[in-house]
C-alpha cells in the first residue's frame, strides 16, 4: 500500500510475529530485505519502506515469497499486472 509522495509499505497477515527482517523475493529477480513489525491498529505485520522496483517485479513475476528464518508465505502473481497498473495510477507513479 502507499500514498502519493510516501514510501511503499507491504504487509503480511497471520504468518510472522514481532520485530523481523523479511526477504521479499519475486522469481529469480533481486531480493529486498525490509524490517517489519506487528501493526497494532490493522493487526497485520507491516514492512517498509519497499522499493518501487518491487512493483515492476510483481507485475511481471510468477511468485512472490516473503520469508524470515524459514517462516513466511508464497503468493502466486496471476493477474497481478492489471492490479499493479491500477495501483500505480492511483499511487501517482504510472508512466504516461
Amino acid at each position: 500500500m502507499g500514498l502519493p509522495g510516501e514510501d511503499l509499505v507491504g504487509f503480511v497477515e497471520g504468518v510472522l510475529k514481532g520485530e523481523t527482517r523479511a526477504t521479499w523475493h519475486v522469481d529469480d529477480k533481486p531480493a529486498y530485505v525490509s524490517g517489519g513489525s506487528d501493526n497494532d491498529y490493522f493487526g497485520w505485520h507491516e514492512f517498509g519502506p519497499l522499493p518501487a522496483d518491487l512493483l515492476d517485479q510483481i507485475s511481471t513475476g510468477k511468485e512472490l515469497a516473503v520469508t524470515d528464518k524459514g517462516e513466511g508465505v508464497v503468493v502466486r502473481l496471476i493477474g497481478a499486472a492489471d492490479a499493479i497498473s491500477k495501483f500505480k495510477k492511483c499511487f501517482g507513479s504510472a508512466e504516461d
